[in-house]
């Protein structure tokens, strides 16, 4: 069984989930990156958002979502950055 770390924190005024991840823009364009060091395994951004068949994505956001089988999700949250190349 495999053991999927958390570390968020919830900001108590506000109630804002906080993951160890930002928005940067860089050399490789915009991108989620690591603001402290994250084990493997580790939740780093909740990826939600809207639920489509992959010939309703809107041209616009082709490059960010994300297959599962027939649906496709349109992600909302910075999940949209993540880079999941083999050679990040």
């Amino acid at each position: 069984m495999s053991q999927v770390l958390s570390t968020y924190e919830i900001d108590t005024e506000t109630e804002i989930v906080k993951y160890p991840t930002r928005v940067s823009n860089n050399e490789c364009g915009t991108s989620l990156v690591a603001t402290q060091d994250i084990a493997a395994g580790t939740v780093v951004e909740q990826f939600v958002g809207k639920i489509v068949k992959y010939s309703e994505v809107p041209l616009e956001e082709i490059r960010y979502v994300a297959g599962h089988g027939d649906e496709w999700t349109i992600p909302l949250t910075n999940a949209r950055h993540i880079n999941h190349s083999c050679d990040p």
